[in-house]
């Protein structure tokens, strides 16, 4: 009996050492972290796109990394032609920005700070054929969204067009490897 007892204290007290470094180090948090969102939806003339892309950040320690990911939808009643007729395409696809590989991604999240904070007008009198654009923010700790921006025509819509065009090569159809 007695090297049993001997035997669980010292195990109490070897955990009493060992157990502070095990919770001091905890491990890192492997999911990225939805930041905001970007939401296209509408058009007109036949052409109509439900996009959604999301921009999420990654915390390894001390780095952090932006990852985006676009799903791209496309309802074209003249997609294509045959027979000397529109025939109507449906089309999808997946894309996927690692913000450690794509240098331009940090100054379109810059500009995004100042459009946020531009003056906007009332929303336009006449209809359009151009998709309506929505910027949801969200708040990491609650995962609730905290702001929300929509526009057919504005600072908004400006800067994800210029925002799309310097993200062109960065996009790629291959997940990154740390999501």
């Amino acid at each position: 009996m007695v090297s049993y007892r001997v035997g669980m204290w010292t195990a109490v007290v070897i955990g009493a050492f060992v157990a502070p470094s095990i919770v001091a180090t905890q491990p890192l948090d492997h999911r990225p972290h939805e930041q905001f969102t970007l939401i296209e939806s509408g058009g007109g003339l036949g052409v109509d796109v439900d996009n959604v892309t999301v921009f999420s950040v990654l915390n390894h320690g001390q780095t952090t990394t932006w990852f985006v990911e676009r799903n791209s939808n496309e309802s074209n009643s003249c997609g294509r032609t045959g027979s000397g007729q529109c025939i109507p395409t449906r089309t999808s696809s997946m894309d996927w920005i690692d913000g450690s590989r794509c240098a331009p991604l940090h100054q379109v999240l810059m500009q995004l700070e100042k459009v946020r904070t531009q003056e906007r007008g009332s929303a336009h009198p006449w209809v359009s054929d151009t998709p309506l654009l929505s910027l949801l923010m969200f708040d990491e700790r609650a995962l609730l969204e905290t702001e929300r921006l929509s526009e057919y025509v504005g600072p908004l819509v400006d800067w994800w067009r210029s925002a799309q065009e310097e993200l062109r090569p960065c996009w790629t159809k291959t997940r990154p490897t740390d999501l």
